[in-house]
């Protein structure tokens, strides 16, 4: 699996801490593309037709951020992205990870656990 910050999400970043940003990375989506996830991506490759859905955010460590969410598939599809994003639709997408696509039928889900680690 491929996981990149982005370069809009290191810019999110720093405009959080300045607090020049008022929004919060709070949702997650997937997609249906496994090409590799670039720091340029500002959105997922193909993304899938469900909805963003909301994510529980938490700090397990002094230096980590974590996201964490479940989304339950509209149809049969394969699914190899997924990122996290600042709005319910369009935004910035901060964190694109791909991953060796997962097939899913109608009413499975994933849930995903998203770590950002700063070192």
């Amino acid at each position: 699996m491929g996981s990149v910050l982005t370069t809009v999400g290191k810019n999110w970043i720093t405009d959080k801490i300045d607090e020049t940003l008022s929004s919060t990375a709070s949702y997650v989506h997937w997609g249906t593309s496994t090409a590799s996830a670039a720091a340029g991506d500002t959105t997922l490759n193909a993304s899938a037709s469900e909805a963003r859905v909301l994510a529980t955010i938490s700090q397990p460590a002094a230096d980590t951020n974590r996201w964490v969410a479940t989304l339950t598939a509209d149809g049969a599809k394969d699914i190899g992205e997924v990122g996290t994003f600042d709005a319910l639709t369009g935004g910035n997408m901060m964190i694109h990870a791909n991953f060796t696509s997962i097939t899913l039928a109608t009413n499975d889900t994933i849930q995903f656990t998203i770590n950002l680690q700063t070192t």
